[in-house]
């Protein structure tokens, strides 16, 4: 939805009378309360694979080349295949690759950072450098914070 120039997000908490509804032209939205910024509200969400739904045969495969390398690293090193350095989801916008991401993040406990396009990219020139470069200098320390806090947590 947009408000003026700037998007405006909301999160649908209840519906009436039902589970499920239309929204047109003439629904009418109640808010309450302050608004919950989105990166407080995504650390609040433990999304896992029973939220997918619809694509069981691709969250196979998903599984396997994530997974299987992550929780068992010996039985690679024994058969002396090098395990997976990455995955490249694609697709078009709204087709769940954002969710896959989230849920093998926390399924597996691995660390998930998102990152928008439009975050890095800027019309004026070495811009773009400059912020990716911020972008990978957070995302780097984070990631030293969350090791830090599953080393100091009791297993």
């Amino acid at each position: 939805m947009r408000g003026g120039f700037k998007a405006v997000e909301f999160k649908v908490v209840a519906t009436e009378p039902g589970e499920f509804g239309i929204v047109a032209p003439t629904t009418m939205m109640f808010t309450d309360g302050e608004p919950i910024k989105r990166e407080d509200e995504e650390k609040l969400d433990e999304i896992g694979y029973d939220d997918i739904g619809g694509c069981r045969k691709q969250m196979a495969q998903i599984r396997e080349m994530i997974e299987l390398p992550l929780r068992h690293p010996q039985l690679f090193k024994n058969l002396g295949v090098k395990p997976p350095k990455g995955v490249l989801l694609y697709g078009p916008p709204g087709s769940g690759k954002t969710l896959i991401a989230r849920a093998v993040a926390n399924e597996t406990g691995a660390f998930f950072f998102l990152i928008n396009g439009p975050e890095i990219m800027s019309k004026m020139a070495g811009e773009a450098e400059g912020n990716l470069r911020k972008v990978t200098h957070s995302v780097n320390s984070e990631k030293r914070r969350s090791k830090r806090l599953r080393k100091t947590r009791p297993p």
